[in-house]
């Protein structure tokens, strides 16, 4: 607006005209004239040619986009390729590594075939006749030259023996007890012949090892399982009557090792029976062709002569008869009915060991998760808490105390203090105040419920040291899960509890294991 007025200022100082008084007859005089044609179509073409440019760069921004995604296609479809190479070179090592593995097996009943058997393919002869294998010579050594045998071995050909012995353990997955089992025997056999000249094995004297070895050696496995059972409550009560520790541990560390020799001969009596029934049927096989027949035509002449003459023929006396002679004979087909029950006997115990050891090993797993369920519980133990080991020990009679056995369990008290204004007024941290029971938590192990369906059940009942006392300071709480279990009751304090699961409450089930935890509420004093 001040640009106007100057502009009119100058034209009527310069000139003498106004927008009114102007030979041009002009009434914007004194406003600039603008040529908005041109300015429009000069704004025309500058957008027109920053439009040009956009779809340029934008043109150029998308053949970049696709260059790029191109890019990452190939390498997408390198990587998958890398991916098909990597995973049948993995099943092809693999494959090549069960060839290699079969191959172990094949060298050995390859070496039993052509008679060429080390001490390796004698063990694999033993499992594959137990397993209903036919060799053309199905003979196996006895135990005793099998032990000789194996005594004679150097250290080399055992190391050699072991490796072989974990290779067959690895490839032969049906059969890894078998494997084991000899791997736990002949180790220990081979440590007792290393130790032969020295007087302590194993950290313990000889005379206590002999000790062991004499306690152990005429039982069975179930014996054994049941011994192995027996010893585990003995170390689990140490603190409560003299136990000698060191003796029961030695005697426990060696159970696995008789387990394993009785298996392994057990395997071995059943291959023995199998081999000569094999013989029986190769003898059974043989035609009459291969009996050599004497015709009386070519006897000659001469060597009749010679028996004519001969003393023994000279000799009226009868032969001395030796004792054989007096032994009873067995028809073929009552020595074939003798060897088939022994057979279906043999197949009988066989079946029998098998689900004993089929049991014992569900046992074994089962306490080895209450094992590791403890481990697990002693590392999470909070430094306030300690563990529970006694129970209130009832009167019951001699029928229940021999037929019901005792649960396993591992209990826990939790102990601490408030800092009430009483304990913070009387103490502080360098003198604490007293520990109280603050709660427990009870883990009680039922692997054997008659019924797994209907869970153990807890009841709390009155403590009967306790007398009449209206408010009494315990009460007894007791576990009942019927047979074959008896009964466990603890003695705790009678305090009200805290039901709410945020205060550490639990009461459930679960994997034969039935687990309690509470804690006690607060008491909160008012004036």
């Amino acid at each position: 607006m001040g640009d106007s007025r100057e502009r009119e200022r100058l034209i009527k100082s310069h000139f003498g005209y106004t927008n009114e008084v102007n030979p041009f007859g002009d009434t914007r005089l004194s406003q600039p004239f603008v040529w908005t044609k041109k300015d429009s179509q000069s704004n025309s073409n500058v957008n027109s040619a920053r439009t040009k440019i956009a779809e340029i760069d934008a043109v150029k921004r998308r053949r970049e986009q696709r260059e790029l995604e191109e890019a990452q296609i190939e390498a997408r479809k390198a990587e998958i390729q890398r991916q098909k190479e990597s995973e049948n070179y993995v099943d092809w090592e693999q494959k090549e590594s069960e060839f290699f593995q079969k191959q172990i097996v094949v060298k050995s009943l390859l070496h039993i075939e052509q008679g060429r058997e080390e001490f390796i393919d004698v063990l694999v002869k033993i499992i594959k006749l137990y397993q209903g294998h036919k060799f053309t010579n199905p003979t196996l050594p006895s135990l005793e030259e099998l032990y000789t045998k194996f005594k004679e071995m150097t250290s080399n050909e055992i190391t050699q023996l072991f490796n072989d012995i974990q290779q067959h353990e690895s490839v032969e997955s049906s059969d890894k007890l078998y494997w084991k089992n000899i791997a736990i025997y002949f180790k220990d056999i081979y440590r007792r012949k290393s130790q032969e000249n020295i007087s302590v094995e194993d950290g313990i004297l000889k005379t206590v090892a002999e000790k062991v070895d004499q306690l152990l050696i005429n039982k069975n496995c179930a014996q054994l399982d049941e011994l192995e059972r027996d010893i585990e409550k003995k170390l689990d009560s140490v603190g409560q009557g003299n136990v000698n520790i060191s003796f029961w541990e030695s005697v426990i560390n060696k159970i696995p090792i008789f387990r394993a020799k009785l298996e392994f001969e057990s395997y071995f009596s059943k291959a023995k029976l199998e081999a000569e029934l094999i013989e029986f049927d190769n003898m059974k096989r043989l035609k009459p062709d291969h009996i050599v027949k004497l015709e009386p035509e070519t006897i000659k002449q001469d060597k009749i002569e010679t028996e004519l003459t001969s003393p023994q023929y000279m000799s009226y006396s009868p032969d001395l008869l030796s004792d054989d002679c007096c032994i009873s004979c067995i028809t073929e087909s009552d020595y074939e009915k003798q060897l088939l029950e022994e057979r279906e006997q043999a197949k009988a115990s066989q079946a029998a060991l098998e689900a004993q050891n089929a049991a014992n090993d569900e046992k074994s797993r089962i306490y080895r998760d209450f094992e590791a369920f403890v481990a697990k519980e002693k590392q999470q133990m909070e430094k306030d808490e300690q563990i529970m080991h006694d129970c209130v020990e009832e009167r019951t009679n001699e029928h229940d105390r021999f037929s019901l056995r005792k649960p396993r369990f591992f209990n826990r008290v939790k102990t601490g203090y408030d800092w009430t204004k009483y304990n913070q007024m009387h103490y502080d941290e360098d003198n604490p105040p007293p520990r109280l029971v603050q709660g427990y938590k009870f883990n009680i192990f039922y692997p054997d419920l008659l019924d797994p369906t209907k869970p153990p059940r807890w009841t709390l009942e009155r403590d009967a040291e306790c007398g009449d006392a209206e408010f009494p300071e315990t009460t007894i709480i007791r576990f009942n899960a019927g047979p074959p279990y008896q009964d466990l009751t603890f003695r705790i304090i009678n305090k009200e509890w805290a039901l709410d699961k945020h205060r550490g409450f639990k009461n459930t089930f679960e994997k034969g294991i039935l687990q309690l935890h509470f804690t006690f509420k607060k008491m909160r004093y008012r004036r």
